[in-house]
C-alpha cells in the first residue's frame, strides 16, 4: 500500500493526469485507495491532500470570499472503476427581528465518476471528479433571515472492477461569519 499512497499524491497534485493504462485482471483481491484533496483557488492558498480510511481535511475559517476545488479519487493499481463523492450541506440562518435560528440541510447530489470496461479491458488505474465551491453560494437565507453558519461534509467511495471498495473519511469545511 506504500506505493499506492505515492501513487495518489502524485495524480492528485498533478491534476489527475498522472494515471496509467492498465489491464483489469479476471481477480482483484486488494481493495483501491479512495482520496480527496481540497484546494483553495487564490486567497491563502490551503491544501490538504488526504487518502485512506482516516477523516478527510477540515477547516474552518471566517472569510466568505474563499473559494475552493474539491476533488475525490480513486486508485487501484489494477484498475479504478469508479469514484462517488457524497456532500450534505447544513447552515443555519438567524431571523432579524428575533435573533432565533433555524437550520437548513440539504444533499448535494452524488458527483459520481465510472470509467467503463471489464476483465481483459484497457483502463486508467485513477479516476476522478470534483467540484468548485464558492463560499459566497452559503449566504443567501430566506426572508428577514441572516446567514451565520455552514458547514459542508463529504465521503468518498472508490471502487475496483472487483467490486472491492474503499472509504475515505468525512472531511468538513466550516464558515463562521464574526
Amino acid at each position: 500500500m506504500k506505493h499506492a499512497s505515492w501513487f495518489v499524491v502524485l495524480a492528485l497534485t498533478s491534476g489527475c493526469e498522472f494515471w496509467s493504462t492498465v489491464t483489469v485482471p479476471a481477480v482483484d483481491t486488494t481493495p483501491p485507495v479512495a482520496a480527496t484533496r481540497l484546494l483553495e483557488i487564490g486567497g491563502a492558498g490551503y491544501d490538504d491532500l488526504g487518502f485512506g480510511d482516516y477523516d478527510g481535511a477540515s477547516l474552518t475559517t471566517s472569510n466568505p470570499n474563499r473559494k475552493f476545488m474539491l476533488i475525490a479519487a480513486a486508485w487501484d493499481p489494477e484498475g479504478a472503476r469508479k469514484v462517488t463523492m457524497s456532500r450534505h450541506f447544513v447552515r443555519q440562518c438567524v431571523n432579524v427581528n428575533t435573533g432565533i435560528g433555524a437550520l437548513q440541510n440539504f444533499s448535494y447530489p452524488q458527483e459520481v465518476y465510472t470509467q467503463p470496461g471489464g476483465p481483459g479491458s484497457v483502463v486508467d488505474d485513477g479516476v476522478w471528479t470534483g467540484v468548485y465551491v464558492d463560499l459566497r453560494d452559503w449566504l443567501t437565507c430566506p426572508g428577514s433571515t441572516s446567514f451565520d453558519w455552514g458547514m459542508m461534509t463529504w465521503t468518498v467511495v472508490a471502487e475496483n472492477y472487483s467490486g472491492l471498495t474503499a472509504i475515505h473519511g468525512t472531511g468538513t469545511l466550516v464558515l463562521n461569519l464574526p
